[in-house]
């Protein structure tokens, strides 16, 4: 994990968003209407 917290918070949304996309194929949710 980097030693940024912005960078760790942006991994852990990264990350989050991957699961959505594999779960759900949406971002709906996590914040992100793309």
């Amino acid at each position: 994990m980097s030693q940024n917290p912005t960078d760790a918070m942006l991994e852990v949304r990264a990350a989050a968003l991957n699961a959505a996309k594999r779960s759900s194929g949406g971002w709906q949710g996590y914040g992100l209407q793309e």
